[in-house]
Protein backbone atom coordinates (compact mmCIF):
# COMPACT_ATOMS: atom_id res chain seq x y z
CA UNK A 1 0.00 0.00 0.00
CA UNK A 2 1.01 3.64 -0.82
CA UNK A 3 2.15 5.88 1.73
CA UNK A 4 -0.99 8.03 2.09
CA UNK A 5 -3.44 5.65 0.28
CA UNK A 6 -5.77 4.97 3.02
CA UNK A 7 -9.31 6.59 3.22
CA UNK A 8 -9.51 10.34 4.79
CA UNK A 9 -12.72 11.13 6.66
CA UNK A 10 -14.35 14.06 5.09
CA UNK A 11 -14.96 17.44 6.38
CA UNK A 12 -18.03 19.18 5.78
CA UNK A 13 -18.60 22.67 6.89
CA UNK A 14 -22.21 24.13 7.38
CA UNK A 15 -20.81 27.35 7.89
CA UNK A 16 -18.31 29.59 6.48
CA UNK A 17 -17.38 30.94 9.28
CA UNK A 18 -13.49 31.57 10.38
CA UNK A 19 -13.26 28.62 12.41
CA UNK A 20 -14.21 26.07 10.06
CA UNK A 21 -11.69 27.98 7.57
CA UNK A 22 -8.72 27.54 10.36
CA UNK A 23 -9.84 24.11 11.12
CA UNK A 24 -9.71 23.54 7.28
CA UNK A 25 -5.86 25.01 6.83
CA UNK A 26 -4.54 22.67 10.08
CA UNK A 27 -6.14 19.81 8.26
CA UNK A 28 -4.20 20.75 5.05
CA UNK A 29 -1.00 21.36 6.83
CA UNK A 30 -1.40 17.75 8.97
CA UNK A 31 -1.71 16.32 5.42
CA UNK A 32 1.77 17.56 4.00
CA UNK A 33 3.82 15.36 5.40
CA UNK A 34 1.74 12.00 4.29
CA UNK A 35 1.95 13.84 0.89
CA UNK A 36 6.06 14.10 1.17
CA UNK A 37 6.24 10.52 1.98
CA UNK A 38 3.59 9.93 -0.93
CA UNK A 39 6.28 11.17 -3.21
CA UNK A 40 9.18 9.82 -2.08
CA UNK A 41 7.92 6.49 -2.07
CA UNK A 42 6.90 7.12 -6.00
CA UNK A 43 10.31 7.90 -6.72
CA UNK A 44 11.69 5.38 -4.54
CA UNK A 45 10.51 2.94 -6.28
CA UNK A 46 10.79 4.11 -10.24
CA UNK A 47 14.10 3.12 -11.87
CA UNK A 48 14.29 5.65 -14.08
CA UNK A 49 12.58 9.22 -12.21
CA UNK A 50 8.91 10.59 -13.47
CA UNK A 51 7.81 13.53 -14.55
CA UNK A 52 5.34 15.56 -13.01
CA UNK A 53 2.59 14.37 -15.10
CA UNK A 54 3.16 10.50 -13.65
CA UNK A 55 3.95 11.78 -10.30
CA UNK A 56 0.89 13.58 -10.12
CA UNK A 57 -1.05 10.47 -11.40
CA UNK A 58 0.63 8.32 -9.43
CA UNK A 59 0.00 10.70 -6.15
CA UNK A 60 -3.78 12.18 -7.29
CA UNK A 61 -2.54 15.07 -6.04
CA UNK A 62 -2.90 18.18 -8.54
CA UNK A 63 -0.69 19.51 -10.40
CA UNK A 64 0.04 22.47 -8.67
CA UNK A 65 0.18 21.62 -5.24
CA UNK A 66 2.67 18.58 -6.55
CA UNK A 67 5.01 21.05 -8.13
CA UNK A 68 4.76 23.25 -4.84
CA UNK A 69 5.92 20.57 -2.75
CA UNK A 70 8.23 19.20 -5.18
CA UNK A 71 10.03 22.41 -5.14
CA UNK A 72 10.42 22.74 -1.71
CA UNK A 73 12.18 19.08 -1.49
CA UNK A 74 14.59 20.28 -3.99
CA UNK A 75 15.04 23.34 -2.36
CA UNK A 76 16.50 20.86 0.69
CA UNK A 77 17.64 18.46 -1.63
CA UNK A 78 15.41 15.57 -1.00
CA UNK A 79 14.66 15.52 -4.59
CA UNK A 80 16.30 16.62 -7.53
CA UNK A 81 14.76 17.91 -11.47
CA UNK A 82 16.83 16.36 -14.08
CA UNK A 83 15.92 17.22 -17.26
CA UNK A 84 12.21 17.14 -16.24
CA UNK A 85 12.85 13.87 -14.50
CA UNK A 86 12.25 14.30 -10.93
CA UNK A 87 14.80 11.72 -8.31
CA UNK A 88 15.33 11.57 -5.16
CA UNK A 89 17.96 13.71 -3.94
CA UNK A 90 21.48 12.99 -1.70
CA UNK A 91 19.68 14.11 1.60
CA UNK A 92 17.09 11.62 1.29
CA UNK A 93 19.73 8.67 0.59
CA UNK A 94 21.05 9.55 3.63
CA UNK A 95 18.15 9.50 5.42
CA UNK A 96 17.66 5.97 3.86
CA UNK A 97 21.25 4.90 4.84
CA UNK A 98 20.96 5.98 8.38
CA UNK A 99 17.87 4.02 8.69
CA UNK A 100 19.45 0.83 7.17
CA UNK A 101 22.83 1.70 9.67
CA UNK A 102 20.30 1.83 12.64
CA UNK A 103 19.29 -1.43 11.76
CA UNK A 104 22.46 -3.12 11.36
CA UNK A 105 23.09 -1.65 14.52
CA UNK A 106 21.14 -2.65 17.06
CA UNK A 107 21.16 -6.53 16.55
CA UNK A 108 25.16 -5.94 17.34
CA UNK A 109 24.58 -4.29 20.29
CA UNK A 110 21.60 -6.22 21.82
CA UNK A 111 24.05 -9.59 22.76
CA UNK A 112 26.61 -7.19 24.49
CA UNK A 113 23.46 -5.70 26.60
CA UNK A 114 22.12 -8.59 27.67
CA UNK A 115 25.29 -9.61 28.91
CA UNK A 116 25.91 -6.89 31.13
CA UNK A 117 22.34 -6.22 32.50
CA UNK A 118 22.84 -10.44 33.28
CA UNK A 119 26.15 -9.44 34.69
CA UNK A 120 25.09 -6.31 36.75
CA UNK A 121 21.48 -7.13 37.05
CA UNK A 122 20.90 -3.41 36.71
CA UNK A 123 18.95 -0.97 34.29
CA UNK A 124 21.18 -0.83 31.13
CA UNK A 125 20.93 1.42 27.85
CA UNK A 126 22.30 2.17 24.26
CA UNK A 127 22.18 5.85 23.90
CA UNK A 128 23.50 7.83 20.89
CA UNK A 129 23.14 12.00 20.15
CA UNK A 130 19.50 12.73 18.99
CA UNK A 131 19.03 14.05 15.45
CA UNK A 132 18.97 17.39 16.34
CA UNK A 133 22.06 16.65 18.34
CA UNK A 134 21.64 18.78 21.51
CA UNK A 135 19.72 15.47 23.46
CA UNK A 136 20.73 11.67 24.92
CA UNK A 137 18.31 9.42 23.03
CA UNK A 138 17.75 6.16 24.62
CA UNK A 139 17.84 3.48 21.48
CA UNK A 140 17.66 -0.01 23.35
CA UNK A 141 17.25 -0.95 27.23
CA UNK A 142 16.77 -3.81 29.38
CA UNK A 143 15.36 -2.57 32.51
CA UNK A 144 16.06 -4.64 35.82
CA UNK A 145 12.76 -6.24 37.62
CA UNK A 146 14.20 -4.85 40.98
CA UNK A 147 11.87 -3.10 43.16
CA UNK A 148 13.85 0.18 42.99
CA UNK A 149 15.26 0.78 39.77
CA UNK A 150 15.98 3.23 37.01
CA UNK A 151 13.09 2.76 34.16
CA UNK A 152 13.19 4.52 30.81
CA UNK A 153 11.47 4.32 27.78
CA UNK A 154 13.11 3.73 24.31
CA UNK A 155 13.02 6.89 22.28
CA UNK A 156 13.32 9.12 25.68
CA UNK A 157 15.70 12.39 25.39
CA UNK A 158 17.36 14.10 27.93
CA UNK A 159 20.04 16.90 28.05
CA UNK A 160 23.91 16.16 27.61
CA UNK A 161 24.70 17.58 30.37
CA UNK A 162 23.50 16.25 33.02
CA UNK A 163 23.70 12.74 32.46
CA UNK A 164 26.38 9.87 32.37
CA UNK A 165 25.66 8.97 29.11
CA UNK A 166 24.82 12.41 27.83
CA UNK A 167 28.21 13.72 29.17
CA UNK A 168 29.78 10.41 27.05
CA UNK A 169 28.84 11.58 23.79
CA UNK A 170 29.64 15.10 24.49
CA UNK A 171 33.18 14.50 25.72
CA UNK A 172 34.09 12.94 21.77
CA UNK A 173 32.54 15.58 20.06
CA UNK A 174 35.31 18.35 18.28
CA UNK A 175 36.19 20.92 20.30
CA UNK A 176 34.12 23.65 18.31
CA UNK A 177 31.34 21.80 18.21
CA UNK A 178 31.45 21.60 22.26
CA UNK A 179 32.13 25.41 22.42
CA UNK A 180 29.05 26.03 19.71
CA UNK A 181 26.77 23.82 22.22
CA UNK A 182 28.18 25.31 25.50
CA UNK A 183 27.36 28.99 23.81
CA UNK A 184 23.39 27.54 22.89
CA UNK A 185 22.67 25.60 25.45
CA UNK A 186 21.33 26.37 28.85
CA UNK A 187 22.98 24.28 31.65
CA UNK A 188 19.63 23.46 33.66
CA UNK A 189 20.14 22.62 37.05
CA UNK A 190 18.06 19.51 38.01
CA UNK A 191 19.84 18.14 41.10
CA UNK A 192 22.48 20.00 43.47
CA UNK A 193 24.71 17.84 41.55
CA UNK A 194 24.07 18.62 37.87
CA UNK A 195 26.73 20.31 36.54
CA UNK A 196 26.06 24.22 35.95
CA UNK A 197 29.08 25.62 34.76
CA UNK A 198 30.68 25.70 31.53
CA UNK A 199 34.22 25.42 33.00
CA UNK A 200 33.02 22.66 35.11
CA UNK A 201 31.53 21.30 32.52
CA UNK A 202 34.35 21.35 30.32
CA UNK A 203 36.67 19.65 33.34
CA UNK A 204 34.30 16.78 33.21
CA UNK A 205 34.55 16.08 29.51
CA UNK A 206 38.60 15.66 29.89
CA UNK A 207 38.50 13.69 32.85
CA UNK A 208 35.87 11.51 30.78
CA UNK A 209 38.28 11.32 27.90
CA UNK A 210 41.20 10.50 30.55
CA UNK A 211 39.55 7.47 32.23
CA UNK A 212 37.00 6.31 29.07
CA UNK A 213 34.31 6.01 31.31
CA UNK A 214 31.53 8.68 32.04
CA UNK A 215 30.07 8.56 35.77
CA UNK A 216 27.62 9.90 36.84
CA UNK A 217 26.50 10.41 40.72
CA UNK A 218 22.72 12.40 41.03
CA UNK A 219 23.33 14.65 38.27
CA UNK A 220 19.43 14.27 36.79
CA UNK A 221 17.56 12.59 39.45
CA UNK A 222 17.71 12.38 43.31
CA UNK A 223 19.10 8.79 44.13
CA UNK A 224 19.96 7.69 41.02
CA UNK A 225 23.39 6.96 39.30
CA UNK A 226 24.86 5.95 35.98
CA UNK A 227 28.21 4.57 34.51
CA UNK A 228 28.69 4.83 30.98
CA UNK A 229 31.15 3.85 28.49
CA UNK A 230 31.88 4.99 24.74
CA UNK A 231 31.12 2.71 21.43
CA UNK A 232 33.64 3.42 18.69
CA UNK A 233 33.19 1.82 14.94
CA UNK A 234 35.40 0.98 12.54
CA UNK A 235 35.98 4.32 10.70
CA UNK A 236 37.13 4.93 14.46
CA UNK A 237 34.00 7.61 15.21
CA UNK A 238 32.31 7.31 18.19
CA UNK A 239 29.18 6.33 17.49
CA UNK A 240 26.80 5.29 21.06
CA UNK A 241 27.62 5.17 24.70
CA UNK A 242 26.48 1.70 26.50
CA UNK A 243 25.06 2.23 30.11
CA UNK A 244 24.18 1.18 33.50
CA UNK A 245 21.98 2.99 35.81
CA UNK A 246 20.35 2.63 38.98
CA UNK A 247 20.21 3.64 42.31
CA UNK A 248 23.11 5.45 43.79
CA UNK A 249 23.60 3.14 47.04
CA UNK A 250 23.76 -0.23 44.66
CA UNK A 251 26.15 1.27 42.13
CA UNK A 252 28.61 2.81 44.60
CA UNK A 253 28.39 -0.02 46.93
CA UNK A 254 30.14 -1.89 43.81
CA UNK A 255 30.90 0.80 41.50
CA UNK A 256 34.50 -0.39 40.28
CA UNK A 257 33.32 -3.91 39.42
CA UNK A 258 30.68 -2.42 37.96
CA UNK A 259 33.14 0.35 36.28
CA UNK A 260 35.09 -2.93 34.45
CA UNK A 261 31.81 -4.46 33.31
CA UNK A 262 30.76 -1.39 31.18
CA UNK A 263 34.08 -0.85 29.98
CA UNK A 264 34.26 -4.45 28.73
CA UNK A 265 30.85 -4.25 26.99
CA UNK A 266 31.67 -1.09 25.60
CA UNK A 267 34.80 -2.48 24.03
CA UNK A 268 33.00 -5.96 23.04
CA UNK A 269 30.48 -3.84 21.14
CA UNK A 270 33.22 -1.14 19.48
CA UNK A 271 34.89 -4.58 18.10
CA UNK A 272 31.61 -5.77 16.59
CA UNK A 273 31.35 -2.82 14.78
CA UNK A 274 34.56 -3.05 13.54
CA UNK A 275 36.48 -0.84 15.71
CA UNK A 276 40.65 -1.50 15.98
CA UNK A 277 42.06 0.58 17.81
CA UNK A 278 43.46 1.02 21.38
CA UNK A 279 40.29 0.56 23.80
CA UNK A 280 39.58 2.42 26.05
CA UNK A 281 40.08 5.09 23.71
CA UNK A 282 41.51 7.63 25.78
CA UNK A 283 42.36 11.16 25.12
CA UNK A 284 45.83 10.88 23.85
CA UNK A 285 44.51 8.49 21.66
CA UNK A 286 41.35 10.43 20.48
CA UNK A 287 43.01 12.68 17.66
CA UNK A 288 44.48 8.99 16.07
CA UNK A 289 40.70 7.39 16.16
CA UNK A 290 39.76 10.20 13.87
CA UNK A 291 37.85 12.20 17.34
CA UNK A 292 39.97 15.19 17.56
Amino acid sequence: MRPGSGHHAEMTTKKADTKSVTTAKQYETTRSPARVLQVIYELATSANGLSLARLASLTHLPKTSLLTLLRSLEASNYVVNISGMYRLGSDTYAIAAAIAAKERFLPTVRPPLQVLFSETGETVQIGILAQDEQLAETIEMIETRKPVRFSLPVGLRRPLHSTSIGKLLLAYQPPEWIDDFLAHTELVSFTPHTITDATDLLAELARIRQIGLSISHESMFEDMSGISGAIWNETGRMVAGISVTGPTYRLRSNEAHIRELVRAAAEDVSRRLGYTGTYPCLAANVDEAGQG
